[in-house]
């Protein structure tokens, strides 16, 4: 997902291996193995399409478009339930 929305492998390396990487070796994983899997998982971003990032924009939109009216709607009805509590 990370390797989708930075565009670049190498960056996506250095990011998320700078996390993973010392969370793997506290679970017990070798730093080689931990080191591999983190390239490994990196070049992934560069096989899937630069779109995907709108893709995950449009449907963060649809869904507060859908949610956000009932929700507030709903909210100011909640405060006043809590408030006569």
């Amino acid at each position: 997902m990370f390797g989708a929305i930075s565009g670049a492998s190498s960056a996506t390396c250095a990011a998320i291996g700078g996390v993973m990487i010392p969370v793997m070796e506290k679970q017990g994983y070798p730093r080689p193995f931990a080191t591999a899997l983190t390239a490994c998982s990196g070049t992934t971003g560069a096989l899937i399409p630069h779109v995907f990032r709108f893709l995950v924009v449009m449907i963060v939109v649809q869904l507060l478009i859908t949610y956000v009216p009932s929700i507030t709607l709903t909210l100011p009805r909640l405060m006043d339930l809590m408030k006569n509590m």
